[in-house]
């Protein structure tokens, strides 16, 4: 049993301290957002109590001499990255169409617009994949608004594109923030098989892409997309981290571990990062 134990809680303070460790990093891509900045003083807050609460898992974790389980982060990038390529269909022409008669001026530019948005991907693909050796920053050259107007796209046209947008950008910025994760010093919890280099590559590479949103939206008149993305993808990691001490509180508590007040006390204080991290905008 104490086994089984010792394993269920290597696995699940793993998990919780990688969350936490990527949800500090996106919450650094916050602070650089070009779109309406996060609320300093609860940006500031919640990163305090995130960093707090890691601590806390690292020493116990210590005393416990638990082995931390890792990721592959090559494996999870590649994934990503997929993901988005898939997604990249829903800002066609031919998908935003099935909410109506798209305008020609705006299926010229979503055709327009997808061109050096699939070069970057390409490029992005490669560095993930540990293909190729282009080390320049990519800049994408979007094309000219044009005649777009206030009214190019109808309501139901301008909902499916902000849902694309959505779903890019959460994947895209989660990209990023695991990337940023693997920097020195970097957390035991991520294997990354990446150099510097590779990892400078496949951040120029999200940049790029994060630009190509940014003209997308600002095209189109969508709504801004970093800030809210950053704190979905902090509210998600800190209530995944939530969920797994929750787990080993429970079983050292239905096991009588001495320890179980320890595993309880985590437990509150993921609750109360989570709190946090729902008030970053």
């Amino acid at each position: 049993m104490g086994d089984k134990f010792a394993a269920l809680a290597a696995l699940n303070f793993s998990i919780a301290a990688r969350a936490y460790w990527v949800g500090l990093k996106a919450l650094d891509l916050g602070v650089d957002a070009t779109d309406a900045a996060l609320s300093q003083p609860r940006t500031e807050a919640a990163r305090r109590e995130m960093r707090v609460t890691l601590a806390a898992i690292e020493r116990l974790a210590a005393r416990m001499d638990l082995t931390w389980q890792t990721i592959p982060l090559d494996r999870q990038l590649q994934t990503q990255v997929g993901m988005l390529i898939d997604t990249m269909y829903y800002a066609s022409p031919e998908a935003v169409q099935g909410y109506g008669f798209l305008k020609p001026a705006a299926t010229d530019y979503l055709s327009a617009w997808r061109q050096p948005v699939m070069m970057v991907m390409e490029t992005l693909e490669e560095a993930v994949e540990g293909r190729g050796t282009e080390a320049e920053p990519l800049v994408p050259e979007m094309p000219a608004v044009g005649d777009l107007g206030a009214d190019a796209l109808s309501k139901d046209q301008r909902s499916a594109l902000n849902g694309f947008v959505n779903a890019f950008a959460a994947d895209l910025l989660l990209a990023e923030a695991r990337s940023l994760a693997t920097l020195p010093p970097g957390h035991p919890t991520i294997v990354s098989p990446y150099s510097e280099l590779d990892l400078a590559r496949i951040l120029a590479g999200t940049h790029a892409l994060e630009a190509c949103l940014n003209a997308l939206t600002s095209a189109f008149a969508l709504g801004a997309f970093q800030c809210a993305t950053v704190a979905t993808i902090v509210q998600r990691a800190v209530y995944h981290a939530r969920d797994c001490l929750r787990q080993v509180s429970g079983a050292a508590s239905a096991l009588g571990d001495r320890r179980t007040p320890a595993f309880a006390k985590l437990s509150i204080a993921a609750g109360r990062d989570y709190l946090l991290a729902l008030n970053l905008t």
